[in-house]
């Protein structure tokens, strides 16, 4: 039987057990051209979500590295197609996860974000790295120290991978009016992001970045989030600092997360609020949560007569929790209660990003007049 089929010719004179070794080889060079993961014959680690990541970083089955790596080689696969990124800090962020991996071998780990990729938007200050705000009046602007909001994610461990693109300034919907080329939606590629953090959620949703950081002044995190299927949330003013963030409406300037998974958003909202002291670690989504207000009117606000329906309210909305304290600690013991409605599971499918410019088509073209002369910059 062997002799038969080693005997068996293609016509070109190949036996039939040397056709089927190459046509099995040339399948699995042609899966290793669409997969970077695949190629490097590791798992694709940009999959994870935040909470995922973070458990098997602390149970060393992975490290800041190699998710590091994963999202840098997703960044120069996708990012030419959906232009999510305006500067890459490719050179930074391997170096910052090496250190990160040098402290979690020592079992010294800094808390849910420890080693974890994270994006910014582009006009929060980063200390050395540029800050453009989406605009050729910042395209050389190189901030001397970190955002307040940088300078806490850092403690708690995380790595800042690069700068999102942005509607120029922040001042619009749509992420096409910007110096640095439109931001194409993953999910179809003829299509908005919506703005104007419009390069963290493509980034975020075409796992190039394993969560990301917004600003909204009127939407512009929530918008991008609903338009790429993906967590975002505005936080109370005020609870995140916007201190080194490049300002549209200071009193209406909100920072906020941009993540695959509830669980995900409570956790980088954990380590970018001011209730946590600098250095304190992120324990986890618990914990997160704490310190929020969910709908309950502050006292000191209502003086007037109607103060008594205001409080037969309340505590008919507590149920049986009858103190403020105890109704801060039954509302505060988790993502599932604050982030409520909210899917705790990203959205299946594949995204279309085979599609090339040509099926594309232009967004908007008269809005970028810098079409093709600002590609991303490598840090």
């Amino acid at each position: 039987m062997a002799d038969e089929f080693s005997a068996w010719t293609t016509p070109g004179g190949m036996n039939r057990r040397d056709f089927v070794k190459t046509t099995a080889a040339a399948c699995s060079l042609y899966a290793a051209g669409d997969n970077p993961a695949f190629a490097a014959g590791v798992e694709d680690l940009t999959k994870l979500t935040i909470s995922e990541a973070s458990r098997r970083l602390h149970a060393k089955e992975i490290t800041s590295s190699d998710l590091t790596r994963s999202c840098l080689d997703c960044i120069k696969t996708y990012n030419p197609k959906v232009n999510a990124y305006i500067t890459i800090m490719h050179e930074e962020a391997l170096a910052r996860a090496a250190q990160l991996d040098t402290e979690a071998r020592a079992g010294k780990f800094r808390g849910a974000l420890h080693g974890i990729p994270i994006a910014l938007k582009d006009n929060i200050d980063t200390a050395g790295t540029r800050t453009t705000g989406g605009s050729a009046v910042f395209d050389e602007r190189f901030p001397d120290a970190d955002a307040e909001v940088v300078r806490r994610l850092r403690d708690a461990g995380a790595v800042i991978i690069g700068k999102t693109n942005l509607q120029e300034f922040a001042m619009g919907g749509t992420s096409v009016s910007t110096y640095f080329l439109p931001v194409r939606n993953p999910w179809a590629l003829d299509r908005i992001s919506a703005g104007s953090s419009g390069g963290s959620a493509a980034a975020v949703i075409a796992d190039m970045a394993m969560g990301a950081l917004g600003t909204d002044t009127g939407g512009s995190v929530r918008m991008p989030a609903a338009y790429c299927s993906i967590v975002g949330l505005k936080p109370t003013y005020g609870l995140v600092s916007i201190r080194g963030i490049i300002p549209r409406t200071y009193s209406l300037d909100h920072c906020g997360p941009m993540t695959k998974t509830a669980e995900d958003a409570a956790i980088l909202s954990g380590c970018s609020q001011r209730g946590a002291p600098r250095g304190r670690l992120c324990r986890g989504s618990q914990a997160a949560c704490i310190g929020f207000a969910i709908g309950d009117p502050a006292r000191s606000v209502f003086r007037s007569s109607r103060r008594g329906d205001v409080q037969s309210s309340r505590r008919r909305d507590r149920g049986a929790w009858k103190t403020d304290q105890e109704y801060a600690r039954h509302a505060s013991t988790g993502p599932r209660n604050f982030f409520s409605g909210i899917p705790r599971q990203r959205r299946s499918g594949s995204l279309p990003l085979g599609m090339d410019e040509a099926q594309c088509g232009p967004l908007f073209p008269e809005s970028a007049p810098h079409s093709g002369s600002n590609p991303p910059k490598a840090q």
